[in-house]
């Protein structure tokens, strides 16, 4: 699936192959609010992620991307709150 989440904080294991893109971010990305006063939220999140190519999920395109969206809804507004947004994707590990 390309959007999965975990609902409650705490230890949870996922299986991950070489090539997963993760996406980490804090509660400020999904809360932060528009110009129209709605919040960014999960579905758009979701929506956003549906979006991209998978031809190019590397962790610098995926942030940019995901980065334009948030900018874009709040329409040259501050944020409201504090947030983190990490990118990273799963490598092949290396030979012995």
């Amino acid at each position: 699936s390309v959007y999965q989440t975990i609902t409650s904080p705490g230890a949870t294991a996922r299986a991950v192959a070489p090539g997963d893109v993760i996406v980490w971010y804090t509660d400020g990305l999904v809360e932060c609010r528009g110009a129209d006063g709605n919040q960014f939220g999960d579905r758009r999140l979701q929506r956003a992620l549906r979006r991209l190519d998978p031809a190019h999920l590397d962790p610098t395109s995926v942030h940019g991307f995901l980065a334009a969206e948030l900018a874009a809804h709040l329409g040259g507004l501050p944020p409201g709150d504090d947030m983190t947004l990490v990118v990273a994707r799963v490598e092949a590990p290396a030979p012995a």
